[in-house]
C-alpha cells in the first residue's frame, strides 16, 4: 500500500535530537572508573622456575699467564666451527681442545658450554662440546631423513 498522512498510533520512541557535528553519548558507554576492583593477590603460581642465563663476562684483551701457557679459557675457532682452549701446545696438553694462545680479538669463557651456546648457537650443543674437546660426537641415537639419497 501507499503511506497514510495520518499517524496510526502515538510515537514509539523519544524524538531524535536535530543533527550536530559532535557525537551524542551511547548508551552503555564506557565508564571512567572501573566496574570491579582488582584482586590483591596473584590468581594463580608461576607455572615453572626460570631458566638461568648465562652472564657472560668475556675477555675483551687477553693476557697471557705468566710463562705464555694461557688461561684455560675457552673461544670460538671459526674454520672448525669449534671451540678450543687457551693455551699453548704441548705433549702435556689435549691436542684436541688446545687452540693455542688466544688473541685480542676472541671472546673467552670458562666453559666450553658457554662458548657453544654464544658463538656456535647453530650447532647441536652436544656436538659442539664433543668436537671441542676433541672427541668425535658419536650422535644422538635418533633417527633423520637423509634427502641427499635419492630412490
Amino acid at each position: 500500500g501507499s503511506p497514510t498522512k495520518t499517524p496510526t498510533s502515538a510515537p514509539s520512541a523519544q524524538p531524535t535530537q536535530a543533527p550536530t557535528s559532535q557525537p551524542t553519548p551511547a548508551l552503555g558507554s564506557p565508564t571512567k572508573t572501573p566496574t570491579t576492583q582488582p584482586t590483591s593477590v596473584p590468581s594463580a603460581q608461576p607455572t615453572s622456575i626460570p631458566t638461568p642465563t648465562i652472564t657472560l663476562k668475556p675477555t675483551p684483551n687477553p693476557v697471557p699467564t705468566p710463562g705464555g701457557s694461557g688461561s684455560g679459557d675457552w673461544y670460538v675457532r671459526r674454520d672448525s666451527q669449534t671451540c678450543v682452549q687457551d693455551c699453548v701446545p704441548t705433549t702435556a696438553t689435549s691436542a684436541g681442545s688446545c687452540g693455542g694462545l688466544a688473541q685480542p680479538w676472541n671472546f673467552l669463557f670458562q666453559t666450553v658450554t658457554q662458548c657453544c651456546q654464544i658463538k656456535l648457537p647453530y650447532k647441536n650443543i652436544e656436538w659442539c662440546e664433543e668436537n671441542s674437546r676433541g672427541n668425535p660426537y658419536p650422535g644422538s641415537g635418533e633417527w633423520y631423513i637423509d634427502y641427499t639419497i635419492r630412490k
